[in-house]
């Protein structure tokens, strides 16, 4: 038999937040790329309490910023983006 159980230890309303995926390290530093002019720009960024799935940001963005989500290995500053078509 298996359990897991967590604690919540901490929680904010109206705080902004991104994907946990949006945030990575590089070079020891918290690091998103925001989207502006339709073109990345690397952003570092001070993060806050985070859970599985988002973490709030403290510093570097403002709130309406779009962010790539899950940006992969081969993102670099200054690459133009296309926004993905809204479903309805």
């Amino acid at each position: 038999m298996r359990s897991t159980s967590g604690i919540v230890a901490e929680k904010k309303t109206g705080a902004l937040t991104v994907p946990l995926s949006a945030v990575f390290d590089d070079q020891g530093r918290s690091r998103v790329f925001a989207v502006r002019d339709g073109k990345t720009v690397l952003r570092t960024v001070k993060k806050g309490i985070e859970d599985q799935e988002s973490v709030e940001i403290l510093d570097g963005l403002k709130e309406g910023e779009t962010v790539l989500t899950a940006p992969d290995l081969s993102a670099r500053e200054g690459v133009r983006i296309k926004p993905a078509s809204s479903r309805a």
